[in-house]
């Protein structure tokens, strides 16, 4: 009996195993496009490292984004610190009730943009996940404003690709024309996104997306006065309401394409264009940053101005000069995800990426990895979980 179960138990003891996660991997992983086969943890954690392999990936360098900013990583409350130029126009004022410092850009809490007495109702967070969130107002001119964020691609020459990802609002108390307590008639003049030849959303010359309401909800919709195509298709409220808005973009004196997504669906996509709108010209008026160069502004301009209430709002600021980036999104497919959180990246080769995962609004849910090339071509999704 004693025999017995000494050998029984070297029989366990050597089929016994260090207990292992074995991911899924495709079937085929030689495709002629980007393939991801395995990740090295099937439920994510925000924040956490991850590394996926697979093939056809492509090169990224720098793997990193120009920017990332998701509010929640710096202790300060200066964009200043995140690397890149960020511009709120007219931070100035201080002839009104507001002081510079409550109407400029700065990082901050619902409650802490409550607390500053303003017209501003504030907004809650865009996701779980999102902790602050960069946000300011118009304070100055009374007819017209141009604010936002603003990062300069310097020393750049044509054609280059772009892919910016930001969580934006703007706040339920904003005026809009013909109501009593706008100081000023003027005409709701609203311009979501711009980019120029130069610093400070001056030009020459300029591109824009706008977005135009007189009530803030039944005639908003997506229009380019840069390229005649007058009011778009109708978009998502952004007045108290967060949108996650994604611009695909190829800067081109011909055969540019400007591609627009919002929640997913796709608002705009322009083919074979100037999608710099430009006459020529390159952009000098660089400062530090080196010519010729371009403005890229996530905000734009608005009219009417000089209230507290004309207060924006941007959560985990996404850019890049180049489509090669991986996503976690909510469906099997790219192209039917209306959630697409940009992950990001550390390393990148050809056979393996590691990136910080950014949950986003996705949490205790299944979810899908992409990882799409310089092309824009993009894998078939690899299920994981996203964790809470």
């Amino acid at each position: 009996m004693t025999l017995r179960v000494a050998v029984l138990a070297v029989f366990l003891s050597a089929w016994t195993v260090t207990p292992q996660v074995i991911f899924r991997v495709p079937a085929d992983c030689s495709g002629s496009g980007p393939t991801i086969c395995s990740v090295s943890s099937s439920t994510l954690t925000d924040a956490g490292t991850l590394t996926i392999t697979g093939v056809n990936f492509g090169t990224k360098n720098p793997a990193a984004p120009m920017v990332w900013d998701d509010g929640g990583t710096s202790a300060s409350t200066s964009p200043f610190t995140h690397g890149y130029n960020s511009v709120w126009s007219h931070p100035d004022d201080t002839s009104g009730s507001q002081s510079n410092t409550d109407c400029d850009e700065h990082y901050r809490t619902q409650a802490e943009v409550v607390a500053l007495g303003s017209l501003a109702a504030g907004m809650p967070m865009a996701h779980s996940h999102m902790t602050r969130y960069l946000t300011g107002a118009h304070c100055d001119s009374p007819t017209a404003g141009a604010s936002g964020v603003e990062t300069v691609f310097g020393g750049v020459s044509l054609p280059f690709n772009v892919f910016t990802s930001v969580y934006e609002a703007y706040d339920p108390n904003w005026c809009f024309q013909g109501e009593a307590a706008c100081p000023v008639e003027v005409d709701n003049n609203f311009k979501d996104f711009t980019w120029s030849t130069a610093l400070g959303n001056t030009g020459p010359p300029s591109g824009y997306w706008y977005s135009v309401s007189n009530d803030g909800a039944a005639s908003w919709s997506w229009g380019s006065d840069r390229f005649d195509m007058g009011s778009g298709p109708s978009g998502t409220n952004p007045f108290g309401h967060w949108r996650q808005v994604q611009w695909v973009m190829h800067m081109a004196r011909t055969g540019g394409s400007i591609a627009l997504y919002e929640n997913g669906t796709q608002r705009w996509d322009v083919t074979g264009v100037d999608s710099t709108q430009g006459d020529g010209s390159t952009g000098t008026d660089c400062g530090s940053y080196g010519s010729p160069c371009f403005g890229w502004w996530i905000g734009g301009y608005y009219r009417p101005a000089e209230r507290t209430s004309q207060r924006q709002y941007f959560g985990d600021i996404y850019i890049d000069r180049t489509w090669a980036r991986v996503i976690l999104g909510n469906a099997s497919t790219y192209a039917s995800a209306t959630t697409r959180e940009p992950q990001i990246p550390s390393a990148w080769s050809s056979s393996s990426i590691t990136v910080t995962v950014n949950l986003g609004a996705l949490s205790a849910e299944t979810a899908y990895l992409y990882v799409c090339d310089s092309t824009n071509t993009c894998s078939a999704g690899f299920q994981v979980t996203a964790g809470s």
